[in-house]
């Protein structure tokens, strides 16, 4: 997969076709190509250059589709092909571009995939591979939970009230097996939940 160009170089392209775009306006010209470079470039300088379909990270996971993003990392379902013989789906959770060069931001988000990683319960997901660094595209691998979220089953009528509540038990029941070993989830939410059948299981630690 080609590297992820760092946040300094978007920020220089972007100048540049600023005042290229400033120049075709003083001569009159047609800036519509130039306006569509600006807005491609501001985008990656948000989330950093996507991730396509597929696209290879380390020689093993195959990037399939993306499942979700939010303020500090994308999730995308993808397959891992260790064993070729038999693929298995996972999820892959990406760090933001815009992060990739923040050590700060970086240490924050693997930090969590190491604390999930410690985390061995049925109501936690788990994660595979809690480090992942191609070219400067950050990662951590998790098992992947066709079901989604539980907010977005909510929403979509696709649990009941009932399975909804042994759901929100479940997860007390794993916020206090973290608690009991020194780990504070900061960020409860249905969002937050992913739906196993009938299991609910906490993410994003």
């Amino acid at each position: 997969m080609e590297a992820r160009a760092p946040a300094l170089q978007l920020e220089q392209r972007l100048e540049m076709a600023q005042a290229r775009r400033a120049r075709l306006e003083a001569q009159g010209e047609d800036t519509t190509s130039i306006l569509e470079e600006i807005n491609m470039l501001r985008r990656s300088l948000r989330t950093g250059r996507p991730l396509h379909r597929g696209d290879v990270l380390d020689d093993r996971f195959v990037v399939l589709d993306q499942l979700g993003s939010g303020g500090f990392a994308t999730v995308w379902r993808a397959l891992d092909t260790q064993n070729p013989s038999a693929p298995t789906t996972v999820a892959i959770k990406v760090l933001h571009g815009q992060f990739a060069e923040d050590k700060s931001r970086r240490e924050r988000f693997f930090r969590g995939a190491w604390k999930m990683s410690e985390l061995q319960h049925p109501a936690i997901v788990r994660v595979l591979e809690p480090y992942g660094d191609e070219n400067g595209t950050y990662y951590f691998v998790m098992e992947y939970l066709a079901g989604g979220t539980l907010h977005a089953a909510i929403q979509e009528l696709e649990v009941t009230p009932a399975a909804a509540l042994k759901m929100v038990v479940q997860v007390g029941h794993a916020l206090q097996f973290a608690h009991e070993r020194g780990l504070v989830h900061r960020d409860v939410k249905p969002s937050n939940v992913m739906v196993d059948g009938e299991h609910g299981k906490l993410t994003d630690f």
